[in-house]
């Protein structure tokens, strides 16, 4: 009679676990959708200086497309692309791929808006990337860096958090990690 009652309680309480893991996997994938979302996001605020300096509604920029330009609409196509790969394939391990993906853009960023910052308009850097002929002041591109820096940063940082959250919370009795992030909790 005791076993029978011990085996019931067990069987329901595993239940419960079940169920409230479907929860929050469910609420998981959510949130890496939203994710996605975010970056996209990221991607439409960080192709306005190339849509202001596009050729047909630009008269300094004339005949070929700049370096910067183009650079800057292979950033923004390479982020839609993951932000669509976050939303059909919402799991940790493409939260991880996206998240390193983010933090090589805000380095590349951070790298530029530390050129523009201290190079001047002569140098080799500025004539390669055509950015000595350019519409934009060298503080406008070094802020709009920096602006992109702060945006890439932050949506990486949540991916990362959400990556290892989900990776904790799939197999949280045998996952290191787990305990390793419990204990810092506590």
């Amino acid at each position: 009679m005791a076993n029978d009652r011990m085996g019931r309680m067990g069987r329901s309480q595993s239940l419960r676990r079940s169920s409230k893991r479907r929860a929050t996997a469910a609420a998981l994938k959510s949130s890496a959708r939203q994710l996605g979302a975010a970056m996209a996001m990221v991607a439409l605020i960080g192709v306005v200086p190339a849509l202001m300096a596009w050729p047909g509604t630009n008269p300094v920029v004339r005949g070929e497309l700049p370096a910067w330009l183009v650079m800057l609409l292979l950033i923004t196509w390479l982020h839609l692309a993951y932000a669509v790969y976050l939303a059909q394939i919402p799991h940790p391990a493409s939260l991880l791929v996206a998240t390193l993906f983010l933090l090589v853009v805000t380095s590349m960023y951070a790298m530029l808006a530390a050129v523009r910052m201290l190079v001047d308009d002569r140098h080799t850097w500025m004539r390669f990337l055509r950015l000595d002929t350019n519409q934009f002041a060298a503080a406008q591109e070094a802020t709009w860096c920096f602006l992109m820096v702060l945006l890439t940063g932050m949506v990486a940082y949540y991916a990362g958090r959400l990556a290892l959250f989900w990776r904790c919370d799939m197999a949280p009795e045998t996952n290191r990690l787990t305990q390793r992030v419990r204990r810092f909790d506590e």
